[in-house]
């Protein structure tokens, strides 16, 4: 067998991958992470950044960290150790935002670590559920050259793996059909209903990696000091949104929200606070607490979706401004509203699950 080769932190930018034989009996360790870096794209030079911000610091013995790492040429598979960043795994030039690569990658996880409990890290480009190639930087989740993962096939891609959590590193996946899609596949979703201004974790990934690893994950504490960072910014870049949703509501949630969403009154996106703020289309992000406040004829019914929104979404936060412009309303969720002007991406909405089971 193969020695597992070691490479300090210091080294890891310099070096090549290499693929190394997996150890002869894989432990039982407490929880494993896996961070999937779909960086074939230009976000390829933010990878090896992350990736050192990530293992800076790891002592862990009990817990796992696995990073699958795409930044064109030859993917890498890395377990993070005390010593360093250990290359286990090399695999031939692939398409990262293939859904067959997806799950690939998290058989190799489970066979190679596994533990009472999972979670999952996803770092590309991102537009919540809107389909591959749609709209201008339409890159629904996980970007590979002009490839790209749909919401569906994500999901698909995660098998019977349940995790405790995913986490979004990725624009727009805060969004209600994204939770819809996802409840079944884990507890909760850490997710922003706008943009993730580069350089997204990196900054800060050593302190919101920790929260990942205690015996209960700390997610609202994940998200609180995502946004303690960039709140605490100036210009432009104090811009953020951060949301974590309970998985588990959503089924709740829906059957609050139904009849105001069925009801008869008209209420158009561009009423909407919005989320989409430089893109080359927007209001396809609207603000789903402000699009129930405005669509809302029944008091009670209004006050049931909002109790149904609290539980659903336990922690979320936002900057008095995104990329210069006022954010008045934050609810932790968006939400896509059809309109005339946009019959293609409607029909194409009709088929996502939280349509659905709303409207059908």
């Amino acid at each position: 067998m193969k020695m597992k080769r070691i490479i300090p932190l210091g080294l890891f930018l310099l070096g090549a991958c290499m693929e190394e034989a997996p150890s002869e009996a894989p432990a039982f360790y407490h929880r494993t992470v896996l961070v999937y870096m779909g960086g074939d794209n230009n976000l390829s030079s933010e990878t090896d950044a992350k990736i050192h911000a990530l293992a800076s610091g790891w002592d862990r013995s009990d817990c796992r960290l696995i990073i699958y790492q795409d930044k064109g040429g030859a993917p890498c598979l890395y377990e993070v150790t005390r010593e360093g960043i250990e290359r286990v795994k090399t695999y031939p030039d692939e398409n990262s935002a293939s859904g067959s690569t997806l799950r690939r990658t998290i058989v190799d996880m489970l066979s190679r670590y596994p533990a009472k409990s999972y979670g999952l890290v996803v770092f590309s480009h991102g537009t919540g559920w809107l389909p591959q190639g749609m709209y201008p930087h339409s890159r629904s989740i996980v970007a590979d050259g002009n490839n790209e993962m749909e919401i569906s096939d994500f999901a698909a891609a995660l098998g019977d793996c349940h995790f405790d959590f995913i986490v979004f590193e990725a624009c727009f996946m805060a969004g209600v059909e994204v939770a819809w899609e996802l409840r079944e596949k884990t507890d909760y979703v850490v997710a922003s209903a706008a943009e993730i201004l580069s350089p997204g974790f990196t900054d800060i990934y050593g302190e919101l990696r920790d929260c990942l690893f205690l015996p209960q994950p700390d997610l609202p504490g994940f998200a609180r000091l995502y946004y303690n960072h960039y709140n605490g910014l100036t210009g432009l870049d104090r811009s953020a949104t951060i949301s974590v949703i309970r998985t588990s509501e959503m089924g709740v949630l829906a059957e609050a929200l139904r009849p105001i969403l069925l009801n008869r009154k008209e209420v158009s996106p561009y009423q909407t606070e919005r989320y989409d703020r430089s893109s080359g289309a927007t209001y396809l992000y609207s603000d789903l607490g402000d699009y129930l406040r405005l669509k809302s004829e029944d008091a009670e019914q209004y006050a049931v979706a909002q109790r149904a929104m609290e539980r659903t979404v336990v922690y979320r936060a936002a900057t008095p401004q995104m990329l210069g412009s006022e954010l008045k309303v934050h609810s932790g969720l968006s939400v896509y509203i059809p309109r005339a002007a946009s019959p293609e991406l409607n029909a194409y909405y009709s088929e996502t699950g939280w349509y659905g089971i709303i409207y059908q």
